[in-house]
């Protein structure tokens, strides 16, 4: 009887570490995907005005691009300073800086929300509609 109880007891934490890895590891390639705030894929137009506007584009602007990047279009967004390789938010450092936590030298920190909308964008390929 006690032998069994060990058995079941073995198997339970088993399944809880199994199941908590599975967890941790399909979590490790970044944000699902999803939609943007409008209920549609994520679009430029929107990361811009959600975020990009708002957020950056007073250090980061034609006049003053800031560590060589501007977004203040898609143009600059895509020719400053790899900021953007399509496809690959892992390449792409617009995306790595700010997944990495790393504290920007001016402004707020982005939410997860702001975070996840970069890394759809550039994962769908960073086109410009």
């Amino acid at each position: 009887m006690k032998r069994s109880r060990l058995a079941r007891h073995n198997a339970v934490v088993f399944l809880a570490v199994f199941f908590s890895l599975i967890s941790l590891f399909s979590c490790a390639d970044g944000p699902k995907y999803g939609t943007n705030s409008a209920g549609g894929p994520p679009t430029f137009t929107n990361l811009k005005a959600t975020l990009l506007t708002p957020k950056c584009v007073s250090c980061h602007n034609t006049a003053t691009p800031q560590s060589g990047v501007s977004v203040s279009s898609y143009e600059e967004v895509m020719t400053s300073a790899s900021a953007v390789t399509p496809y690959q938010p892992g390449q792409s450092q617009m995306y790595l800086e700010f997944s990495q936590k790393q504290p920007h030298e001016i402004g707020t920190p982005l939410t997860d929300a702001e975070l996840e909308l970069i890394y759809q964008w550039i994962s769908l390929g960073a086109k410009n509609d």
